[in-house]
């Protein structure tokens, strides 16, 4: 319930944080291996409980990690060739 304990504002802060520490992660994996790299950002192996899969929730957890996955799933095939996200949800 990471997006529950965040105040609004830090959120983008740990969106991009995210997003960081991942891309450094990858480019450092990139520089010692060749061909395609499969990143699976798979769902949260936590119970559904209040405001984790509400959307329409202020600080529903399963919208923050919806949008931050996307937006990484994103920047990374922006990013780097050969990479590839699938992105599994939960719904």
């Amino acid at each position: 319930m990471l997006a529950a304990c965040i105040a609004e504002g830090a959120r983008q802060q740990v969106k991009e944080q995210l997003q960081l520490q991942i891309s450094t992660l990858l480019r450092e994996f990139r520089a010692c291996v060749s061909g395609h790299i499969i990143l699976t950002i798979l769902p949260s192996t936590a119970p559904p409980g209040l405001g984790l899969y509400d959307v329409g929730e202020e600080n529903s957890e399963d919208y923050w990690w919806s949008q931050t996955k996307a937006s990484l799933a994103r920047n990374l095939r922006e990013d780097f060739s050969g990479v590839n996200v699938p992105i599994w949800t939960t719904s």
